[in-house]
């Protein structure tokens, strides 16, 4: 019985090993088997891009250029890769020997040439097959030329050629328009500015529809455009192997106004400025002024200010002169136009009999309608002040009696401010300014009971 458990424990104790030996050379299998396909895989995916090439340049007779740019991109498959919109894919379709095409974007042209086997007629397809065309010219054996042009739409296009003995079809397809170059206006401490994006080659432009394309860059200027608004044209510039980008059109706004400048040849001063964006040129000066008074309401400027470089008396005469303004322009829009405003010269005061004083009554001899005088009564202390005064205009001879100084009645030393009226011309429409004025004193008046 002893003998019987023995050998019933060493069956079971063999059993076992032996049913271990077993799991582990299963996991052994298992672990060599997926190493094999692991490797076969990473051999695979390094072999595939070959295979694939070698399959391409034994079966198919394409574009070298077009192979090379798809290994290149084959190649780089993990990378981000920007296919050239306009490359052109030129490959036979059926048996036999095939036309030569030779492509030129820049001049708008394809030519089609006889291939091995010199065929004398040309036909191209432009319906899938469908329908031949017969390509005129007189020379075939040279090439016969077709406008490029009239084939290219904005998506790809596909044409086909072939020969009366050149049997082979050539399928051309012409690739889509290059929509990713951007061109936007902006503006930059006051100038107009162009910036280009996904710019790839050579940029054109034109202005407008019926406009002759010209090569240009982002730094384009563009003042003489703003002038009135203007929408110009921009596009990828074609080369012999790549087609024109598709036009973008680019509004440039037109500039603001120039500042309305007015002048008063009463007050002697211009109006119409505003301060902290207006600009001038102080007469005798080449580089501009901003207009930025203390009191940011002023709108005027006195034109001893604006026609001397220095400070002198408000009835210094001066002469013609011609000052520019414009506003200033910000990030947000450009400066204005400049508008030239012309100065005309100032009379000298009166001179000869122009003026008699009896009292307080007045005649001013000399004085018409086209020759006016103008006057202004002031109490003995107070000073002419230019910009608030108000003139009296005086048309004729005939004598007047000054009643009122402000609102009280002349007194002795009282002073008359006179000097002859600013004057339009009827014809050209030119103001001559008022003339330097002269006074007079009031020595004696009437006396009333």
């Amino acid at each position: 019985m002893k003998e019987i458990k023995e050998e019933y424990s060493y069956i079971v104790s063999r059993n076992k090993e032996s049913e271990h030996k077993s799991r582990v050379k299963k996991a052994i299998a298992i672990f060599a088997t997926l190493s094999f396909l692991v490797g076969a895989f990473l051999l695979f995916d390094q072999l595939a891009p070959r295979i694939a090439f070698s399959k391409e340049e034994d079966t198919e007779s394409v574009d070298q250029a077009n192979v090379k740019s798809v290994r290149e991109i084959s190649l780089l498959d993990n990378k981000e890769v920007t296919v050239p919109a306009a490359l052109t894919k030129i490959e036979p379709i059926t048996e036999g020997t095939m036309v030569n095409i030779i492509l030129d974007y820049a001049n708008d042209k394809i030519t089609v040439k006889p291939g091995t086997s010199t065929s004398t007629k040309l036909y191209f397809s432009q319906d899938k097959m469908k329908t031949w065309e017969k390509m005129t010219g007189n020379n075939v054996n040279n090439g016969l030329d077709i406008d490029l042009s009239i084939f290219l739409k904005t998506s790809d296009n596909t044409i086909y050629f072939k020969g009366d003995k050149d049997k082979a079809i050539a399928a051309v397809t012409l690739p889509k328009e290059d929509k990713d170059f951007k061109v936007s206006y902006y503006v930059e401490n006051g100038a107009g500015k162009l910036k280009f994006e996904n710019q790839t080659r050579l940029v054109e432009y034109r202005k407008g529809a019926n406009g002759i394309w010209t090569q240009c860059d982002s730094n384009l200027v563009l003042s003489s455009y703003e002038i009135t608004g203007y929408t110009l044209q921009f596009r990828l510039k074609a080369t012999t192997a790549e087609r024109a980008g598709k036009i973008v059109n680019v509004k440039i706004p037109k500039r603001e106004a120039p500042p309305k400048i007015t002048i008063d040849y009463s007050k002697m001063e211009v109006s119409g400025l505003k301060a902290g964006s207006t600009m001038y040129q102080k007469n005798g000066e080449s580089a501009f002024r901003l207009f930025a008074p203390a009191d940011s309401k002023v709108k005027t400027l006195s034109l001893y200010d604006l026609l001397f470089t220095s400070t002198v008396a408000p009835n210094t005469q001066f002469s013609a002169v011609s000052i520019e303004f414009y506003t200033a322009g910000s990030d947000k829009k450009v400066a204005s136009s400049t508008v030239v405003v012309e100065f005309q010269a100032q009379p000298a005061a009166p001179t000869g009999n122009v003026v008699t004083l009896d009292k307080t009554t007045v005649t001013f001899p000399a004085a018409t309608k086209t020759a006016p005088y103008e006057y202004v009564v002031l109490h003995q202390g107070e000073n002419l002040d230019l910009s608030k005064v108000k003139w009296t205009k005086v048309t004729t001879n005939k004598p007047f009696e000054i009643k009122k100084v402000g609102k009280a009645t002349p007194a002795p030393h009282d002073v008359i401010y006179f000097r002859l009226a600013s004057t339009i011309d009827k014809e050209t429409k030119v103001v001559t300014p008022a003339s330097v004025y002269l006074k007079i004193e009031i020595q004696n008046v009437p006396i009333t009971k």
